[in-house]
């Protein structure tokens, strides 16, 4: 059989374990250097810049502008914004937005790409500083402008206890919607903004967990992480989020598979086995199109043995991605793609039709 990525047991957990300590210390930064935002006038403003041992950051190492601009879309690279009455579209590498934040995986959004591209509408402004002939983007802030990051973590009392009367509950509501609560807020959520790995069969309650959300400045609320495996006792809280914690709402198998129908709550897909055909709910999804000819990554507790089974299965939860090839890292051809169990957030061992 082709694996097409491959790594020891160990290898994987030693892996994961450090990828979680990185993303949790730079949480626990980010927490506790807290966000701010400046104003800036409506008209760009120059200044000369100061020597810097970043040149990425200040390529130009010139004047600098710095203006506010309604960001319209980022994708492939390229930040649309509209400034002064007219559209911009100007390369910028993800490493020039400010203030970001580790994802769960690389093939996962940024957070800032995430704000510009949200999906209730809100318009979002971005702080730019740009080359003197507006050609460039040095950096660009969207999170401090539009909202700040929420930490929804366990509550200690002075002497270090946990307060439980703080702990979050998580409680579903119609299809992906949910609530988190607690004795002195809701907060009402959309488990599809989590990236794929957490997009898991949760049941109806779950008590306690933690989470990471992006709070709009008109208060509406973007997921951006949740940790159900939260351990309380007299002795303190433990949380480890890691595969084993996620694959305890079901092992997960990834198939490809092309759309043949779609309504507005459900599908009904084929795996590239051309004989086992999925019905499916579309709730969880990464927002691209479906429509009959998509071919899309189908994500099922399921064994892989579906593959090639000739079943005519309906499922009550699956996710799906629009966008196969960011999973398919070993480039083979979609139709020769079978199956694959996740090794890491985001990342496949895929099995080939050609070599089953």
């Amino acid at each position: 059989m082709n694996l097409i990525s491959t790594a020891s047991a160990d290898e994987r957990k030693n892996r994961m374990k450090a990828r979680i300590m990185i993303i949790a210390a730079a949480l626990a930064l980010t927490a506790c250097t807290g966000s701010s935002s400046h104003e800036l006038s409506s008209a760009p403003t120059s200044e000369t810049s100061k020597p810097t041992d970043d040149a990425s950051s200040d390529p130009s190492n010139t004047k600098k502008l710095y203006i506010k601009a309604d960001a319209l879309s980022y994708y492939d690279d390229v930040l649309c914004f509209e400034y002064e009455e007219k559209e911009y579209s100007i390369p910028l590498d993800k490493n020039r937005f400010k203030n970001e934040i580790p994802t769960y995986g690389s093939s996962e959004p940024i957070l800032s790409e995430r704000i510009i591209n949200n999906r209730n509408d809100i318009s979002i402004k971005a702080d730019l500083v740009m080359d003197p002939e507006m050609s460039e983007i040095i950096s660009c802030d969207v999170i401090n402008e539009n909202g700040y990051i929420y930490y929804g973590k366990t509550p200690f009392s002075n002497d270090t206890t946990v307060n439980r009367d703080l702990l979050y509950t998580m409680t579903r509501k119609e299809n992906t919607l949910c609530e988190i609560s607690n004795s002195k807020e809701t907060i009402n959520c959309d488990l599809n903004d989590l990236p794929l790995c957490m997009k898991l069969d949760y049941p109806d309650s779950v008590f306690p967990i933690m989470f990471t959300a992006y709070k709009y400045n008109d208060g509406k609320v973007m997921l951006i992480s949740i940790n159900t495996d939260v351990k309380v006792s007299s002795d303190g809280v433990s949380s480890e989020l890691d595969l084993a914690a996620l694959d305890s709402y079901g092992k997960r198998t990834a198939f490809f598979a092309t759309v043949q129908s779609v309504d507005p709550d459900r599908a009904s897909v084929l795996l590239n086995d051309g004989i086992t055909l999925c019905n499916v709910p579309v709730c969880y999804s990464d927002g691209g199109s479906l429509e009959p000819g998509t071919k899309i990554m189908l994500v099922l507790t399921e064994d892989d043995s579906l593959f090639g089974s000739g079943e005519e299965k309906s499922f009550d939860y699956a996710v799906i991605s629009t966008e196969p090839e960011k999973y398919n890292r070993g480039k083979k051809e979609f139709s020769d793609l079978a199956y694959g169990e996740f090794i890491d957030w985001d990342i496949l061992q895929i099995k080939c039709i050609s070599d089953l």
